[in-house]
């Protein structure tokens, strides 16, 4: 919505087209301003101020007495809220001042004002106001002309940073005044008229930003947390900090929708439905539930319509491959209806001109929406091309109520695995363009390596390193996290929308086997013993973070807590002896390797020093590597020994190799001498500018009519 609230018609607070009627709207609120003495719609915010507008009528008794009836006649045909039953022209808004004027209860004398020694009377000022506002009106007549089409222009704009990495869409604010995204480690912003970016504080690790209604705030999400922080012009934040809206009610990773009225609608994690949270803290509570009878994984991407009385949002099933395949809804807020708008597509967004966009593909494409019924009232057209794309549907476009249109070109995706000794000496085991390749595992005869590859739902696959081939293990819902047996006949991954565990059979027949119900959520294998009777996995409680948990295989049994603490403990590896089992713990503030003495858990040491995460066992036992951070992408491969019983001892650690790698898993051959990482081809991926385009909305309407 571009204008400002108290003058702005009830179809341009709707987001619907306006046309001269609205200018007649604004013209009876300001000469109801000028009689009164007060606005005709007043509320002490942007969203009370348009709830006025929508649903109250104006407070005629303050009018002063002796307002003529004509006068107030002229009021009301200029403040019907339904545009059809509107003064239709301001040049009879004219005609009408005048007939006022020239009545019989104004006087030449009165029209001539008063003089020195006169006092001023209830007519005289009456006169004064609408002989001010008719010449308005004629000066307004002359000076309007029908107004032409503006020019659209293309532009790009650089991202922040030497080097830049774009990695998320870019975020308009809703007067297009404003650009922000997220620059890592903090979120920055920059004033479209200006030429420099700025980190906003209290942004620190921050991702996946939203605007307010009146973008004086922008929300976030930090780990599990959902913060806001004003910005310049906002409400005053001490020192720029950013303020807690819920601790530990997920993130804004699938989308977040800020409505007007200061609710937060979110998708907490990639397998739920929406959720509401009052912007100015409170008890989140569930808006939709997805049906997982019907094969509904994921409700994401909210975006209110205006009057924040329904939602737009994408249903994500079990058995898509890519988001181009998903439906777009709406959801009804008063009674929680649903209604399907749109099969294929994704990230939905309502503009002003009538049209509702989504993205299939690198394609932005538009359809036209009929606001008060809810519907779509034509068929899409494409009316973007270019437009980067990812497996989880993400929008990369926003669209300003001014009309501007920001978005991040395509990349062509660039993974693959790679084989490197300890030297770090690498070469290539797959090609670049096999998909998104993550977190890969060796079988144990070393022969095929387990992967991720990420879509709409990520799938567990199987490469053959002798024949250099890719076979799908598992096709419906997510898995993750592929662990396998020693016996190298079944994998056990992270499965369905509960996020459990399953056991999947490594030729890829069958169908998953439940492993564990469990009480928490999202529990990720992390090694199994030797013999098989054991799985070490971590899993998020409901009253803490992570814990390492222990599962009897062989045979089955009921899991029980190996390491619960307030602290996140995760990546569970234990060693092939089965006497020791390594993790990763952030206890002392920053993530660090343990090692523990298994099963009891008894002795404990920390391995890494400044950093460490990911510890991985070879074959021998005699070594323990794990992951360091360093600056920018880069990692390193560390080891060190470890002495075979406890009490648990270890050298010095050494490094092995730099490497830009993903920080996704990696593993370990059995020969103790290679590792499989995944590479992705940085150059491939970089995109270091966003393209603008201005007066975006002259095309949209060229390229797809409203009725």
């Amino acid at each position: 919505m571009l204008g400002t609230a108290p003058y702005m018609s009830p179809e341009q607070a709707r987001g619907r087209d306006v046309d001269r009627r609205g200018d007649v709207w604004a013209f009876g609120c300001v000469l109801f301003e000028m009689l009164a003495g007060k606005r005709a719609f007043e509320g002490s915010t942007f969203s009370d101020t348009v709830a006025a507008v929508l649903d109250r009528e104006p407070d005629w008794p303050t009018l002063p007495r002796e307002t003529p009836p004509a006068a107030v006649r002229l009021l009301r045909r200029c403040l019907q809220k339904e545009k059809d039953r509107r003064l239709r022209d301001i040049g009879d808004a004219r005609l009408e001042l005048e007939e006022i004027l020239t009545g019989a209860a104004f006087t030449k004398e009165a029209l001539r004002g008063p003089r020195r020694h006169r006092r001023w009377t209830g007519t005289a000022i009456l006169s004064a106001v609408l002989a001010a506002v008719l010449a308005g009106v004629g000066l307004w007549l002359i000076r309007r002309s029908p107004a032409a089409p503006k020019d659209v222009v293309r532009l790009s704009l650089e991202a922040w940073g030497d080097p830049s990495w774009i990695h998320a869409a870019p975020l308009l604010s809703p007067d297009g005044k404003r650009i922000v995204y997220m620059a890592r480690p903090s979120l920055v912003i920059r004033e479209l008229k200006e030429a420099e970016w700025r980190v906003i504080p209290g942004t620190t690790e921050s991702d996946f930003p939203f605007f307010s209604p009146d973008g004086q705030w922008l929300g976030f999400s930090t780990g599990r947390s959902i913060k806001k922080v004003s910005l310049p012009g906002g409400a005053p934040v001490s020192g720029g900090a950013s303020v807690t809206v819920r601790e530990n009610a997920g993130t804004t990773r699938f989308g977040a929708s800020w409505g007007p009225d200061d609710s937060i609608v979110f998708t907490p994690d990639a397998s739920s439905g929406l959720w509401l949270v009052p912007a100015s803290g409170g008890e989140p509570r569930e808006l939709t539930k997805p049906d997982r009878a019907r094969g509904e994984k994921t409700h994401r991407w909210p975006h209110h319509l205006p009057g924040g009385k329904a939602l737009l949002f994408t249903v994500g099933t079990s058995r898509l491959t890519t988001y181009d395949e998903a439906r777009i809804e709406v959801l009804v807020l008063r009674t929680g209806e649903r209604r399907t708008l749109i099969e294929g597509g994704s990230a939905p967004a309502y503009v002003g001109s009538g049209h509702l966009l989504f993205r299939r593909g690198t394609a932005i494409l538009a359809v036209p929406f009929d606001l008060d019924h809810l519907a779509v009232t034509g068929g899409p057209a494409a009316v973007v091309d270019g437009v980067r794309s990812n497996p989880l549907g993400e929008p990369f476009f926003t669209v300003a109520s001014t009309g501007i249109l920001a978005y991040v070109p395509p990349v062509k995706p660039s993974f693959r695995l790679v084989l490197v000794d300890r030297a770090g000496q690498a070469r290539p085991l797959t090609p670049l363009d096999a998909g998104y390749l993550i977190d890969p595992r060796v079988s144990p005869d070393g022969r095929a390596i387990a992967a991720i590859k990420l879509a709409a739902n990520d799938q567990v696959w199987r490469f053959d390193i002798e024949r250099e081939g890719f076979s799908q293990l598992t096709f419906e819902w997510d898995n993750l996290f592929p662990t396998w047996t020693p016996d190298g006949e079944f994998l056990i991954v992270t499965s369905g929308p509960g996020r459990k565990l399953h056991r999947v059979r490594a030729d890829g027949s069958g169908t998953p086997e439940p492993l564990s119900s469990g009480t928490g959520v999202w529990q990720v294998p992390g090694s199994v013993t030797a013999d098989g009777k054991l799985l070490a996995y971590a899993e998020r409680g409901s009253n803490t973070r992570e814990d390492i948990w222990i599962l009897p295989l062989e045979p089955r049994g009921e899991p029980r807590p190996f390491l619960q603490t307030p602290a996140s403990e995760s990546w569970p590896a234990i060693s092939p002896n089965g006497h020791l089992i390594a993790y990763q713990s952030d206890e002392s503030g920053e993530t660090e390797v343990y090692l523990r003495s298994f099963p009891d858990g008894g002795a404990k040491v920390q391995v890494s020093s400044g950093g460490g995460w990911a510890p991985v066992w070879p074959r021998s036992g005699k070594e323990l590597f794990y992951r360091v951070p360093i600056e920018g992408a880069k990692g390193r491969i560390m080891a060190v020994d470890v002495g075979p019983e406890p009490p648990v001892r270890v050298s010095r650690a050494r490094l092995l190799f730099e490497h830009r790698y993903d920080e996704s898993g990696y593993d370990i051959f059995p020969d103790g001498q290679h590792f499989v990482m995944t590479e992705t081809d940085d150059e491939a991926l970089r995109v270091t500018y966003f393209n603008v385009v201005l007066n975006w909305l002259e095309d949209l309407k060229r390229l797809v009519s409203t009725p």
